[in-house]
C-alpha cells in the first residue's frame, strides 16, 4: 500500500505548541509588568528636572533683574528669559505643556518666591524664594512639596533633593505635606 502524502503528514515538522506560546506570553507580560513602573519613573524624574530648571531659571533672571534695577519685577515680559507660553495676569505664566510658573508675593510689590508646578506631576509643587525677600523664611529658600497621601510625589520630592521628609503644613498647600528642602 501506497502512503497518502500530505505537508502535516511528516512527523519532521516543527511547530509551537499552545502551551508553549502562553509561557512566551507570560513572559513577556511578566517584563513588562516589571518596566513599566521603572519607566513611568523615569519619564517623571525627568519631567520634574525640567522643572527645577524652569524654576531655577526663573529665579535667576529676577536676580539678574534686581541687579539692574534694585528691584524685583512681578512682570514676566520684564525677565531676561522667555518660555513659550501664554501669561494670565502678570504673575502667572502657563506653558504649553500645562506647567504654570508663578510668582509670589508675600508682604511686598516684589515677587518673593517662585512656585512651578506641572499637571503630569500630581501633587508636586516646587518652591524657590529670592534671595532678598521681604519675608525673612523665604529667602533663599529651596522645597520640594508633595502631598503627604501621594506616594509618587513623595518619590519624586526625595529623588530631587536627596533628603528625607519634614511633615507639616506648607507654604504652598493648604493642607498637610511633606516639605523636601533642597
Amino acid at each position: 500500500m501506497k502512503k497518502k502524502s500530505s505537508l502535516l503528514g511528516r512527523l519532521d515538522v516543527k511547530a509551537f505548541t499552545l502551551i508553549e506560546l502562553l509561557v512566551v506570553v507570560l513572559i513577556i507580560g511578566i517584563l513588562a509588568a516589571v518596566a513599566l513602573p521603572q519607566y513611568q519613573l523615569a519619564v517623571g524624574k525627568a519631567r520634574l528636572a525640567n522643572l527645577i530648571s524652569m524654576a531655577v531659571s526663573t529665579v535667576q533672571a529676577e536676580e539678574r533683574f534686581f541687579l539692574a534695577n534694585g528691584a524685583y519685577t512681578n512682570q514676566w515680559d520684564e525677565l531676561d528669559i522667555s518660555f513659550p507660553g501664554t501669561i494670565s495676569n502678570s504673575d502667572i505664566l502657563t506653558l504649553s505643556d500645562g506647567v504654570v510658573l508663578k510668582l509670589i508675593t508675600k508682604e511686598s510689590y516684589q515677587p518673593d518666591a517662585i512656585i512651578a508646578t506641572d499637571p503630569r506631576l500630581p501633587g508636586v509643587i516646587l518652591f524657590f524664594g529670592t534671595i532678598n525677600t521681604s519675608y525673612n523664611n523665604w529667602a533663599n529658600a529651596r522645597a520640594c512639596y508633595a502631598a503627604q497621601d501621594n506616594y509618587q510625589a513623595n518619590l519624586f520630592c526625595q529623588y530631587a533633593t536627596h533628603k528625607k521628609n519634614h511633615s507639616g503644613t506648607g507654604l504652598v498647600f493648604d493642607t498637610s505635606c511633606n516639605i523636601y528642602w533642597f
